[in-house]
Parts: structure tokens; sequence; C-alpha cells
């Protein structure tokens, strides 16, 4: 099991915790790898992210997010096992206001050196303060829970790789949990690369 570094910031029920990436290490998930790398930088990732990590955990949607500068965030890949239409529609609702409301969205203003270390997040919807959030991009979309994980790349770009159970599949449990905590490094990594080659087309 991954071990949690302390926590640099928390608030009633919800804190997000930093993962000391050198203690990954031996970690693997060869099938997501393969997939992941075959399919980085084309317009079918997201889906095969998707697929994949539905072979290591129940899930209903992935969103795949680049944070850079002060500039709003941008969606960069997302997916659904339920729905064609409302992880996008959740997706857009998020990045046109509730993302400055997100406890990961304030890791980036933090002073402290977060270059080493990949976030990690576990958001349930009754653990989210802002009733307009919980309600815009949960209750709305039928989102029950969210393990997310967060990595700056850059002097200040950021990937955000976001999970989802829908309220048909209930909670993540303790094994969900471990299993997703043991792909952060490789979905992060992915993303990043994924998002470069956008930018480089």
């Amino acid at each position: 099991m991954i071990g949690y570094r302390e926590s640099i910031h928390s608030e009633p029920k919800v804190g997000v915790s930093a993962i000391d990436i050198s203690e990954m290490k031996g970690t693997s998930y060869l099938p997501l790898a393969i997939d992941l790398i075959e399919h980085v930088g084309e317009p079918a990732y997201a889906g095969y992210l998707t697929a994949s990590l539905a072979d290591i955990v129940d899930l209903a949607h992935v969103a795949v997010l680049s944070f850079s500068g002060g500039t709003r965030p941008s969606l960069l890949a997302s997916h659904s096992l339920l729905s064609p239409t409302v992880h996008k529609q959740t997706a857009y609702r998020y990045l046109d206001h509730y993302y400055r409301v997100d406890p990961m969205d304030r890791l980036r203003a933090q002073p402290v050196n977060t270059r080493k270390f990949l976030f990690a997040q576990r958001q349930r919807v009754q653990d989210i303060i802002d009733p307009a959030y919980r309600s815009s991009c949960y209750e709305r979309s039928g989102i029950v829970d969210r393990m997310s994980f967060f990595q700056r790349f850059g002097a200040d770009d950021w990937i955000a790789v976001n999970i989802y159970r829908d309220a048909s599949q209930g909670w993540f449990d303790v094994n969900d949990c471990a299993r997703l905590l043991a792909t952060a490094a490789l979905l992060t990594a992915s993303a990043n690369r994924h998002r470069r080659l956008l930018l480089d087309q």
C-alpha cells in the first residue's frame, strides 16, 4: 500500500494528501500502461483510459484536466461508461466556475515544493461544503464519489485525473482506492504526455 504524507490542506471531511512518488516504484499495471502508451495523443485516448481503468475498478466517468497559470483550466479528455453527455456537461460546469471551490485547485497557491509529489483526494457528494458545487456537479449528474490525482509538471502546469462513481455504483471501497492509488503516477504521466502532444499539433 502506498503511504500518504502529511496532508498540506484539509477541510472537514475533505483532505488532500501528498504521495511521495518514489514510494510508488514497483507497482505495475501493465495492460493499463500498454493501452495508454499506444493511444496517448489520439482522440481515442479518453476511451481507452476509461475502459482500461474499468478493468481495475467499477467507475462511471473519467475527466482529464489541464491547469496552467492563472487561466481557467481546460478539459483534455473525458469519457463515460454510462452516458454520452453527462460527463462533458458536468466537466464544463466545473470548468466554468466550480474548480475555484475544489480543494485540489488550492494546491497551486501553496508555498511548498510540490514537484516531487502527486496529490490525491477522495471527495464524496456529502463531503462537499459548497451547496452550488455539490448540486451542479454531483447531484444533478448522479455522481456520488470521486478519486482525483493532481500533479505539477512545470512552473505552473498541473494535470488532474478525476475518476467518478455514479449513484448506481455506490462509493469506492478501500480496495478500489488502493488500486487507483497504485495507478496514479501512470495516469498523470500519460495525461501530461497527452497534453504535450496536443499542444504540438
